[in-house]
């Protein structure tokens, strides 16, 4: 990528019109030259919204960042990867879950009802298709049901919108969380609160496991609730 960051200086972001274009979709225009992604798209769309969200992102953050979980970044990753047929996440959903989903190893001890508690979107989710959240045990693969919710995830996965893939993207980067919070979320099951504190108690950041005290808590919990609220912000704009 060529930049992370644009528009930092307060004659830009403070001179981001919107503008109507030919084709009737809308651009977000400074001084007269159109915002770019880092690969080079114009940032425009039919809604007015979406680009209304992102030059309101650029006013509140003075400027835009390529890097951040916001509206310009989930429009970069759907319009530079996702739009172009690179979605990391697709293409290693095997891996991601066999690996790297923290709701699949629960830990072992009296705080695990806790953990099932908040993931209840999950479960619920799961059981609505006659399966049940697996457990998988150190060392390979010991749940009967474990094919049959590969596969549910997969399809799940692949019937998305693509908003909704760059969503699951964006939060599955940023927070190292697997992708079952992220698609709960994404399909609007779990609201962003019940999935920070699903986070939390999967990755064992929460004083009930002793690990932080409650201010830090509070402070992460508000920081990771904006990031997952602008996600869904982002998708209810892609979908008017």
């Amino acid at each position: 990528m060529e930049h992370t960051q644009i528009l930092m200086k307060a004659s830009e972001w403070q001179a981001l019109q919107i503008r109507q274009q030919a084709d009737s979709s809308y651009a977000l225009v400074c001084g007269g030259t159109a915002v770019t992604t880092p690969n080079g798209h114009i940032v425009a769309h039919e809604n007015y919204e979406l680009i209304a969200l992102i030059q309101r992102e650029a006013m509140l953050w003075e400027g835009l960042d390529v890097t951040a979980v916001r509206p310009y970044s989930l429009f970069c990753t759907q319009n530079d990867f996702v739009a172009q047929g690179q979605d990391l996440v697709a293409d290693a959903l095997p891996h991601i879950l066999a690996g790297h989903e923290p709701l699949l190893r629960a830990v072992p001890g009296p705080e695990q009802v806790d953990q099932m508690a908040t993931w209840r979107c999950v479960w619920q989710w799961l059981a609505g298709a006659g399966l049940r959240l697996p457990h998988l045990a150190h060392g390979g693969v010991h749940d009967a049901n474990w094919q049959q919710v590969q596969a549910l995830v997969q399809q799940t996965y692949a019937g998305l919108t693509m908003a909704q893939r760059t969503g699951v993207i964006s939060l599955f980067n940023r927070h190292d969380c697997g992708v079952l919070l992220p698609m709960m979320v994404v399909m609007g099951r779990c609201s962003s609160s019940a999935y920070v504190e699903a986070l939390c108690m999967a990755q064992m950041a929460h004083p009930l496991f002793d690990t932080m005290d409650w201010a830090e808590y509070r402070t992460q919990f508000r920081f990771c609730e904006a990031e997952v609220q602008a996600v869904r912000d982002y998708i209810e704009a892609m979908a008017q």
